[in-house]
């Protein structure tokens, strides 16, 4: 109840500073095209079949390393898929770690000494961005489903929300706001203005709008920070 409060309290603030900035945030973000740092990671279910993100952040002996919400990485991986086409098999994906304090999961991809070399690696941030700061959000929400092929690689603005402690874990998680964020968006990665990668995205909860007036319900989503990301 103290979140919910709180995230009504400072809702107004929040969208009226993210307003100012999206615009510059936006021109910043058009110098580099980060979604080569994206791959998404597919396996079957009885439904058909479920996808995430992940985000590579290191080059390693045989591989890239890339990291995901660790929920993710509790299914059989049959595919995963870089931003420019190319295909791996996912039973040769190597599952380095999934931690038992946050919600993230350490992946090898093996590649070839071209990929490893040529791939662009997410920058990690040195420190959490300001309340309300504007975020870019890269992952593959089935919100954004159209067609077999398309809601993949897209781009969601959200902004900066409250530094807080897991319910269950206690450990630090940020929580962001973002109107488009849904399902598919586990391991999705979160840069700042710079490009910078301030952590992935493991959970979205839909907020009800307890401060009333024409502002709509919202949702906001549970980031693991980058730091935690080791």
């Amino acid at each position: 109840m103290a979140l919910l409060l709180t995230l009504a309290r400072n809702w107004k603030s929040i969208v009226a500073a993210g307003t100012l900035v999206v615009l510059a945030a936006a021109a910043a973000w058009a110098q580099v095209d980060l979604r080569p740092s994206i791959v998404e990671v597919d396996w079957h279910t009885p439904a058909g079949y479920d996808r995430c993100a992940a985000v590579i952040t290191a080059r390693r002996p045989g591989g890239l390393e890339a990291w995901t919400a660790g929920h993710c990485a509790t299914h059989p991986f049959t595919i995963v898929r870089f931003f420019d086409g190319h295909e791996i098999y996912g039973s040769t994906v190597r599952v380095l770690a999934i931690s038992d304090a946050i919600d993230a999961a350490e992946l090898l991809l093996p590649v070839d000494a071209a990929r490893e070399r040529n791939t662009p690696l997410a920058v990690r941030a040195r420190m959490a961005p300001p309340l309300g700061t504007t975020l870019a959000v890269i992952g593959h929400p089935v919100s954004a489903l159209r067609g077999p092929n398309l809601g993949r690689w897209t781009m969601t603005y959200a902004r900066m929300g409250e530094t807080s402690a897991d319910p269950e874990t206690g450990a630090v998680q940020y929580d962001i706001y973002c109107s488009r964020c849904g399902p598919g968006d586990s391991g999705s990665g979160v840069f700042d203005p710079d490009g910078h990668l301030i952590g992935i995205v493991y959970g979205v909860t839909e907020i009800a709008n307890v401060a009333g007036g024409r502002l709509p319900d919202g949702l906001y989503a549970q980031v693991v920070p980058v730091a935690a990301l080791r």
